[in-house]
């Protein structure tokens, strides 16, 4: 790896530090100081080093002093000087750096201040527009109280109304209730008053039902009795007919003996005819009586049926 040369200024601070311990500088001293760099660099600076101080004088030295010791104290005092340069040149670049900062700071100061002084103007603004805004804010609180205020007076008068109001609906669905339990009583009432009617009904349909059957019963014997006798009779006025035509055959001939008779056998067939009118006319009365007795039973039973079916209606309405 190589090694990186010396520079004049090391040279030369090296030099300084080995005369201010009291050392005459040299190449090996110097060398061994800085612990790096090559003779011959190190020789050539050592020389531009003695040559720059060998120009440099000190004039306001004492006319006493010896003549051999000038060149010491031209060479410490230079060195003095080099040194007091070197911390006045450290001093100097300590004092820019501080007033570069210093610069930096106050312009960074500045612009905070800046900042400060327009965030302090945007607070003040905001301030104000908080205030306005409270402000504001305040006159609709008190609007919104006055409002308050009277919704809450309105709403009391409706609160009353409505308290009046539903203590006379709970007068009325007492009312209600106890008029409901009472046409209860009475559907109850009346629902047992039909059951027991219907049961009446029912009785009295049942009782007409075997009468109706014992008068049919009845009157269809009487209508079959009837027909029979109404047969009979024809049979026998047929008979008599044909007797009485075969006699009046056999009597043409005696007929003024036999008209007298002949008159009376007439006679007799003719109330037999008028026997047989009546009994016709008798048929059709109790045809016609069954007729009306089989048309009152049917509407008796349709209307029962119209009570069973009231009946059951009010009783499912009831449940």
């Amino acid at each position: 790896m190589a090694r990186h040369g010396v520079d004049y200024e090391s040279v030369k601070q090296a030099a300084l530090k080995l005369l201010s311990k009291g050392t005459s500088p040299s190449v090996q001293k110097v060398r061994e100081l800085l612990g790096t760099g090559s003779n011959t660099t190190i020789a050539e600076h050592l020389k531009y080093w003695r040559e720059e101080h060998a120009a440099k004088k000190v004039h306001h030295l004492p006319a006493s002093i010896p003549e051999e010791l000038i060149a010491t104290f031209e060479t410490l005092w230079q060195t003095a000087m080099e040194h007091a340069e070197q911390h006045l040149a450290n001093v100097k670049a300590t004092l820019e750096d501080r007033e570069e900062k210093l610069q930096q700071e106050t312009a960074l100061t500045n612009k905070t201040m800046d900042d400060l002084k327009l965030q302090i103007a945007e607070l003040k603004q905001k301030i104000e527009d908080k205030t306005q805004e409270n402000q504001a804010l305040h006159t609709q609180l008190a609007v919104a109280n006055e409002r308050f205020e009277t919704q809450a007076s309105e709403i009391d008068k409706l609160k009353q109304q409505y308290d009046l109001r539903l203590k006379h609906l709970l007068n009325e669905k007492h009312q209600a209730i106890e008029k409901i339990d009472q046409l209860q009583r009475e559907m109850i009432q009346y629902q047992q008053s039909l059951s027991d009617q219907a049961e009446k009904y029912h009785a009295v349909l049942a009782k007409e039902r075997e009468l109706q059957d014992d008068s049919e019963k009845r009157w269809a014997k009487l209508i079959d009795q009837a027909r029979m006798e109404a047969s009979q009779l024809r049979k026998e006025c047929n008979g008599t007919v044909q007797m009485h035509a075969k006699k009046i055959e056999r009597l043409q001939n005696t007929h003024l003996d036999l008209h007298s008779k002949l008159s009376s056998q007439q006679g007799d067939l003719k109330n037999k005819e008028r026997l047989i009118v009546v009994l016709e006319a008798r048929l059709e009365s109790l045809q016609a009586e069954h007729t009306l007795r089989t048309s009152a039973a049917a509407k008796l039973q349709e209307k029962g049926d119209a009570l069973m079916i009231n009946d059951v209606n009010g009783g499912m309405k009831t449940a």
